[in-house]
């Protein structure tokens, strides 16, 4: 006849407030704005369902919540790292609701190696910006529900530690999130203003003619995995990540570069739509009678008459 209760908060949303705004229907309760408890009487928990969704409603209005990950601070200079730093870290303890442990990030890493390990349960990788090297550990998750690959440019946010084994203590991340990256490498940099300065009508060199060029299968296999990516036509992505990902399914030389240009030409052609929404890039595949002339496009048919000349 009596249940027991456990809540977790993703932050910005007080448990204990909410709680206390439905205490007529609790036995008990206690905790803090990111982690609570309660016991209630059985015959209470529908009423007590009401309510709290009621509260909650109030508060953060109909949309569904976002939860949000803070990093105190990005660690631009990975070399710099070391046990003495971490064990600096020791002196902002003990950690808690009022004092969070600190989180950083590593924007840009490679994943050079990842293994499962504690049966199953957990993620091992190996991370590498420059020439800085980190072993880390991702507790509860497993390669596949990372969805991340060895050779994969990622952002980590992670806990800094001291890890023993075998009498050897070495660094270690204890990762709290990794997401496919957002910043973009040295040669990723290059082909986007390469792109852009083709499409402001700037002239290509000769060399960056042959780098661009794309034959139109080459072309079809672009828009292929373009279409695989865009389930019922159309989705919010983040750039980056979508290009590596259509660059990695088309293949062949120069297939991040030339997956930017395909997008370009596909936008001026009218088969796709893009636009900012919400601080991500909304495309559209859209509705067309017949094929698509990729040879009008401006940018390529300039660039075919460098090639003659």
């Amino acid at each position: 006849g009596m249940g027991k209760g456990s809540c977790r908060s993703y932050g910005g949303f007080n448990l204990f407030a909410a709680l206390e705004a439905c205490s007529d229907l609790l036995d008990g309760f206690g905790g803090h704005e990111l982690a609570a408890g309660f016991t209630i009487r059985e015959e209470n928990i529908a009423a007590f369902r009401e309510k709290m969704n009621r509260y909650v409603r109030a508060r953060c209005g109909s949309g569904v919540p976002v939860s949000s990950l803070e990093v105190d601070a990005a660690i631009i200079c990975p070399a710099e790292v070391t046990l003495d730093e971490v064990a600096e870290l020791g002196r902002l303890e003990p950690y808690g609701a009022g004092n969070p442990r600190p989180v950083f990030a590593l924007l840009g890493a490679t994943v050079d190696s990842l293994q499962t390990v504690g049966q199953g349960r957990h993620l091992k990788l190996r991370l590498s910006r420059g020439t800085s090297r980190f072993n880390a550990i991702f507790f509860s998750v497993t390669a596949e529900e990372s969805g991340i690959r060895a050779g994969d440019r990622v952002d980590a946010a992670f806990y800094l530690q001291s890890n023993t084994f075998r009498g050897m203590t070495t660094l270690q991340m204890q990762l709290i999130d990794l997401r496919p990256s957002l910043q973009p490498s040295r040669h990723e940099t290059e082909s986007l203003e390469l792109v852009d300065r083709l499409v402001s009508g700037q002239v290509p060199s000769a060399q960056e003619v042959l780098r661009l060029g794309a034959s139109r299968e080459q072309f079809g296999a672009i828009w292929l995995a373009i279409q695989h990516r865009l389930p019922g036509g159309q989705g919010a992505v983040e750039l980056l990540p979508f290009l590596r990902e259509v660059a990695d399914e088309a293949g062949g030389c120069e297939a991040f570069l030339r997956s930017v240009l395909a997008l370009a030409v596909f936008q001026e052609r009218g088969l796709l739509q893009k636009r900012k929404q919400e601080g991500r890039l909304l495309l559209e595949i859209l509705p067309r009678e017949g094929k698509a002339d990729l040879s009008a496009c401006p940018y390529l048919a300039g660039m075919r008459g460098l090639v003659r000349s």
